[in-house]
């Protein structure tokens, strides 16, 4: 085998994380295919690699019989004595078999075989490596648009941050770094497609996780997160432990922790509250940033209610265009 062949193998198991094991049979199971097509079996035949893969030679394990009867299988003792002093009928003996007893073709195929067999590993490698951080934050570059859709270099594989993923604040420039979400990712004849997100309300719960450790460790849970991408965002958060302030927690001294996410998220207005299992007291934190004076539940079964606020508080309290009335409706599911 040639120090090229080598070489690829090498930098398979080394660069592209595919096990040694993987590449080694893909390798054999193409030579045995050529040794199979030349004699029409390969059930006596042995690959054997040489050390740091400098090499491999294919060996025919034959047994040594007084008459021959099939040459494949068998060899004559007179023979095998020229191999081994000490062969005796009914040894097997393993004889390197001579590249030149298999056609130029048939090497080649095996090859081009080998070739295409570890490109198909190392795509499914990638595929499996992307598949399991669905749900992951990850960092990419840049590279180009097409269509609205922004293509991101993600080092080895390539990232897709379609149009209707993207916040309707951001702008992007050639190399811009761009931190976003992992929705899915789908197998393509030129490897994995990873689908990128920066409009999911989970892009945020992961940004959350990131910059509130007490969210990280489980003390602070996100009971809820709605988002209008680009606009505003509305948080729900609940503390496991009664001397955790969970709404300080995600805010952070001086508001430095949320300041943090609404940069990442170029300005989107958030807010942060705090949930309870009450509806009439989750329905006037949901309201904020206005300041809720009552709640009054008009129908429990079909989740109805009224929030009173003062006459100055109104336009607060629905927000432009009724943006935020609408956010405050999904996140306590009432309208």
């Amino acid at each position: 085998m040639s120090s090229e062949m080598a070489e690829a193998i090498r930098q398979l198991i080394y660069e592209k994380g595919i096990s040694e094991e993987l590449v080694l049979k893909t390798v054999e199971d193409s030579l045995m295919a050529a040794y199979k097509k030349r004699f029409g079996t390969s059930e006596n035949a042995v690959v054997r690699f040489k050390d740091d893969y400098e090499g491999v030679e294919i060996l025919a394990r034959k047994t040594i019989v007084e008459e021959l009867d099939d040459p494949v299988l068998e060899i004559e003792l007179s023979e095998a004595k020229q191999w081994s002093d000490e062969a005796e009928v009914g040894d097997i003996l393993e004889l390197p078999i001579d590249p030149r007893e298999f056609d130029l073709q048939e090497v080649m195929l095996a090859k081009q075989t080998t070739r295409q067999n570890l490109r198909e590993i190392s795509r499914d490698t990638l595929y499996a490596e992307y598949h399991s951080k669905i749900g992951e934050i990850i960092i990419g570059y840049y590279q180009r648009e097409r269509n609205g859709n922004i293509y991101v270099d993600l080092g080895r594989v390539e990232g897709v941050l379609p149009r209707k993923y993207q916040s309707p604040r951001e702008t992007y420039h050639p190399n811009d770094r761009i931190k976003a979400y992992i929705v899915e990712v789908n197998k393509t004849k030129t490897g994995p497609q990873i689908v990128l997100s920066r409009s999911h309300a989970e892009f945020v719960k992961k940004i959350l996780e990131l910059e509130v450790p007490e969210i990280y460790d489980g003390t602070v849970d996100v009971f809820k997160i709605v988002r209008e991408p680009g606009y505003r965002t509305k948080i729900s958060v609940y503390s496991k432990r009664e001397d955790v302030d969970p709404v300080g927690a995600c805010v952070g001294l001086k508001g430095i922790r949320i300041q943090s996410i609404i940069r990442e998220l170029e300005g989107e207005k958030i807010d942060v509250l705090k949930y309870e299992i009450d509806p009439k007291r989750f329905i006037r934190n949901a309201l904020s940033p206005a300041e809720v004076l009552d709640v009054h539940v008009l129908d429990e079964g079909r989740r109805l209610a009224l929030a009173v606020v003062a006459e100055g508080q109104l336009s607060v309290a629905i927000g432009k265009q009724g943006l935020n009335v609408r956010l405050a409706n999904r996140l306590c599911d009432w309208n």
